[in-house]
């Protein structure tokens, strides 16, 4: 079985301090890491006995954790809940301009659309989203980086700005080709299992349309997925030495409410230098802190099982 890069990650750096870590043979994503001291550790990715099952489950409802956020009094984009497409979800769309929809429990940017401006490009984003949940929000797109801060035990040990997936042209191939061979290089591999994952030709398709048979200039560089998201082709810039104090002041705010021992928490800031809390992930992947496209790698493996052994 192909193991994500976070397990990978997680497992070597128990194995380097000289802990045993192996794999659980009932399978199901389980392993288990062991301390010098004779104490055992069941993990899943970065879930842990640690992990509150009702915090780890607040994390992951995007509409929950917005209404959080606000009551915290942490920016957020304007959001609403759809209903059924009516006057209500016309007047959001006309008043915002440009809208993002998505699944309110979906993960790894499944079902997430952006860019939406038209009505015919609602419904279709709202078909899609339906596929991954009932419940579906609309939500203001705020133009900016997307960031991504790794919370652990309630300090930030990594931060990330993380950029859509893109192809740099060569005047010969498509986008659609360029796609390929991209995909096929071998720093790439499907899911999550390097710290590049595949570039998602169904969502470039949804994304580019007929421009997927396009021919981009030699050195031109093409944004092909809408969303900023590692499990949808995207790469990380590791910003961990700059990112701004009242951003991680928010993150830290929003995971000792919740009492989220490991979280990863997503800002969108603007040109400006405002910020606005998008979403929170309870078992954020670490391969984009550990193996950034750019920047310098942050230890986070180690971290976490600094944080998982401790005992006070």
């Amino acid at each position: 079985m192909a193991l994500n890069i976070t397990t990978q990650l997680v497992m070597q750096a128990a194995t380097a301090r000289g802990w045993k870590a192996e794999l659980y043979e009932g399978g199901r994503g389980l392993y288990t890491v062991s301390t010098l001291d004779g104490r055992k550790f069941f993990l899943k990715g970065m879930r842990s006995f640690k992990t509150g099952e009702v915090n780890g489950y607040i994390a992951g409802q995007k509409d929950i954790a917005q209404a959080i956020a606000t009551e915290l009094k942490i920016r957020t984009p304007a959001t609403m809940q759809y209903k059924a497409m009516g006057q209500k979800e016309t007047d959001f769309l006309k008043r915002h301009g440009r809208v993002v929809v998505k699944p309110v429990g979906g993960a790894h940017g499944l079902g997430v659309s952006v860019n939406i401006d038209t009505l015919p490009k609602l419904n279709r984003a709202v078909e899609i989203a339906a596929e991954y949940s009932q419940s579906i929000l609309l939500q203001q797109q705020i133009t900016g980086d997307d960031y991504r801060l790794l919370m652990i035990g309630g300090e930030l040990v990594a931060a990330a700005i993380r950029r859509p997936a893109f192809v740099i042209g060569d005047g010969v191939h498509t986008v659609e080709q360029l796609i390929k061979v991209e995909n096929g290089s071998n720093r790439r591999a499907p899911g999550y299992q390097k710290s590049l994952s595949h570039i998602d030709s169904d969502s470039a398709s949804e994304f580019l349309g007929d421009a997927m048979k396009s021919v981009p200039a030699k050195g031109e560089e093409m944004t092909v997925v809408g969303i900023a998201n590692i499990g949808r082709g995207g790469v990380s810039i590791d910003v961990t030495r700059t990112v701004g104090d009242q951003l991680v002041k928010d993150a830290q705010k929003l995971t000792d409410y919740l009492d989220m021992g490991v979280c990863g928490v997503d800002f969108i800031v603007t040109e400006d230098n405002s910020h606005y809390f998008i979403e929170m992930n309870g078992a954020p992947s670490l391969g984009l802190h550990e193996r950034p496209y750019s920047g310098s790698p942050q230890p986070v493996a180690d971290a976490f099982l600094d944080w998982l052994a401790k005992t006070d």
